[in-house]
């Protein structure tokens, strides 16, 4: 029995479209796709309100056009110089990176290869590279990289994108990076000769070019006759204000200090003493002899009741006695020198105990100050390329390298009228400040800039007097 078929038994099935029609359409829905992204791309930079804002968009939104793996704007700073000024995925570019460092260098050496196919994007590969940059492009580089420059309307390239990742740029690639990046180089040259504000058109209209520059160049040179007073920094101590200063009175060896630096000392306290086995093995000798004298004159007097020569040497033994006795008392004297006493109270200031001990010294050597704690004052050495006139009441201020930003007034009244070599190996002028009234005088030893004031001078005389200096010096003007 044959059976006819129901249409209702029969379903119903989808049309099949054939593969080579799918395969067209899923590449115009593709093309589609990226020419909206490319629009949508070129219109977002368009309302970039800054340049910062545009090199964000560069190098990260520009991936939904073109797929990449790192994305970077540099700026050009010279003919074989650049600038990284923006990286995708991050904030801030850490120039040091060495990545950075890198790339730096290799923008900056194919600037002539990009220039050559300016507006153009180009695909590079590690054989444009100069040789001592190839080993980087292993390791830093993605494997496939193109860069595309940044050209004003004078047509000249003020930076570019650089892209890698890991796949092949396709040539359609190259030809789409070209067209966005010409987008991209107007917003630049937009950004960079943005509208002038409302207060430089009314500038404008009611000051016409001409006048404006004249009444520009009139101010100027109507500064140069500002007065302004002429002023020099010099390194500076603070150092004791008349101190006593405590030299050896005796040629030896130190053999103990009793002080330490910046002790307090009261007057008569022992400073310091020298070795005394010298002197009071000479005063021992000295009193010995003087003994033996003194008993020869005595031994010599009984005899001359009934001797006349003992009696005629009376007087040459009592000499003797007298010059042994001068002997002693001298190097009794020397010992009592060898400790050395303050004269005045104060603070021992001197650098350390160990610097001296075992150390020889001759007579006038110093060795320490007695000095004042309350009484100090500014010691600056003034370069003799950076003199100026230093008249004695002239202001000061004392810049302290431990608090600079808190400067102490005080008062010159003392500069030396003939240069001499300043602890920095300079030749330089001393100059001594003291503190003004109600100044809390720093410690002693503490080191900082003396900014001293001169006299009056115009401003051009300010501004050029080293290069007028200069030019007498060198060319004899």
């Amino acid at each position: 029995m044959k059976v006819t078929p129901n249409a209702k038994n029969i379903s119903s099935k989808p049309a099949i479209v054939p593969t080579a029609v799918q395969k067209q359409l899923d590449v115009l829905k593709r093309q589609s796709q990226g020419l909206s992204a490319l629009l949508q791309l070129e219109r977002q930079s368009r309302k970039a309100q800054n340049i910062k804002e545009l090199l964000f968009i560069m190098v990260n939104d520009t991936k939904r056009v073109l797929p990449y793996r790192q994305g970077l704007v540099w700026q050009n700073r010279s003919k074989k110089s650049v600038r990284i000024s923006a990286a995708s995925g991050v904030s801030t570019v850490d120039r040091n990176a060495p990545f950075i460092i890198w790339l730096t260098k290799v923008l900056g050496e194919i600037q002539p290869m990009v220039a050559e196919t300016k507006p153009k994007a180009r695909i590079i590969k590690m054989e444009d590279l100069p040789e001592k940059q190839r080993e980087g492009w292993e390791k830093w580089s993605s494997g496939h990289s193109m860069v595309c420059p940044l050209v004003d309307t004078y047509g000249t390239i003020t930076g570019g994108l650089f892209l890698s990742r890991d796949t092949p740029w396709r040539d359609e690639e190259v030809e789409i990076l070209s067209m966005l990046m010409e987008g991209y180089s107007y917003v630049v040259t937009n950004l960079a000769h943005s509208k002038p504000s409302t207060w430089t058109k009314i500038v404008k209209i009611i000051f016409p070019r001409s006048l404006f520059k004249l009444a520009m160049v009139g101010a100027i040179a109507g500064s140069m006759f500002l007065p302004i007073r002429l002023s020099v920094l010099a390194p500076a101590e603070v150092v004791p204000f008349q101190p006593l200063v405590i030299s050896s009175p005796l040629d030896g060896v130190v053999d103990t200090i009793h002080v330490k630096p910046n002790q307090k000392i009261a007057a008569g306290d022992v400073l310091f003493s020298l070795d005394d086995t010298t002197i009071r093995n000479q005063y021992e000798v000295a009193r010995q002899a003087m003994e033996v004298a003194k008993a020869e004159y005595g031994t010599a007097a009984q005899q001359a009741f009934w001797d006349t020569e003992s009696k005629s040497r009376l007087e040459w033994l009592q000499a003797q006695v007298e010059k042994k006795r001068e002997e002693m008392e001298y190097n009794l004297e020397l010992l009592r020198r060898v400790k050395i006493r303050a004269e005045r109270p104060g603070i021992a200031v001197f650098t350390d105990v160990n610097d001296w001990l075992g150390k020889p010294v001759k007579v006038g050597e110093k060795v320490m100050v007695v000095a004042n704690p309350a009484q100090v004052t500014v010691k600056s050495w003034v370069a003799v390329a950076d003199a100026i006139n230093m008249q004695p009441g002239a202001e000061v201020l004392f810049f302290l390298n431990i608090d600079p930003i808190n400067p102490r007034p005080a008062k010159l009244y003392q500069a030396s009228y003939e240069a001499s070599m300043s602890p920095d190996s300079i030749l330089a002028y001393s100059a001594k400040s003291v503190f003004a009234k109600g100044t809390e005088p720093p410690r002693i030893g503490l080191k900082g800039t003396a900014k001293i004031h001169g006299e009056e001078v115009s401003l051009f005389y300010y501004l050029f007097r080293r290069p007028m200096a200069y030019m007498r010096q060198t060319f004899g003007l």
